[in-house]
């Protein structure tokens, strides 16, 4: 089962180095900016493990089944999320690590809290051989037993979540429901079971 790597890697590279840019006195204090560098730190130096821990996976499941969650069992529910999870880990986040070393500079913004959700724009900067790239990305976090973790990102108006359940989940569902979908996901996480995340 294939992810939306373009978003995973505009969500990844918007946090890979913070030194160089100048960051909004709040941002710098934030719990909130310190989850995403925690994530963006593991991943690039291929700590996934860790990396997952900052991820709010049931929400995060609730929002790839969608209309589909209430049909579910929570045994189901929960085997999605962890499979979702693993194959996150072992095709994105992976792909992910080779891109870093375009990135130049980043600037997050103050974070905006409401309840139990924050969001958190940022302007990050990466320069490949022959050009230079910019791109503008919010963050959406959940609080979730007292801590924030990342929920989603979004760039030119489009959800990773949302892309990904869309333009790949409803459509194996279509073809066959549930079992069809968690089938896919077993079988995918099969054939990367060598790969053992650090």
């Amino acid at each position: 089962m294939k992810t939306s790597i373009c978003f995973v890697l505009a969500f990844l590279m918007g946090g890979t180095l913070l030194l160089t840019a100048p960051q909004p006195a709040v941002a710098k204090k934030s719990p909130i900016v310190r989850t995403l560098r925690i994530v963006v730190g593991a991943v690039r130096y291929g700590r996934h493990k860790l990396a997952l821990k900052y991820f709010a996976g049931k929400a995060q499941g609730r929002v790839l089944l969608g209309k589909h969650w209430s049909k579910v069992k929570a045994e189901q529910r929960s085997e999605f999320v962890s499979l979702f999870k693993t194959l996150f880990a072992k095709i994105a986040l992976r792909r992910v690590e080779a891109k870093f070393k375009y990135l130049k500079t980043i600037v997050y913004g103050t974070p905006k809290v409401k309840g139990n959700t924050a969001h958190v724009d940022s302007t990050i900067v990466i320069l490949h051989a022959l050009k230079k790239q910019e791109m503008q990305l919010r963050y959406e976090l959940r609080k979730v037993a007292g801590k924030w973790k990342v929920l989603d990102v979004t760039t030119m108006g489009d959800s990773m979540l949302q892309g990904i359940r869309d333009k790949q989940i409803y459509k194996i569902w279509e073809k066959g429901g549930w079992k069809r979908l968690i089938l896919a996901m077993r079988r995918r996480a099969q054939q990367l079971a060598k790969i053992k995340l650090k």
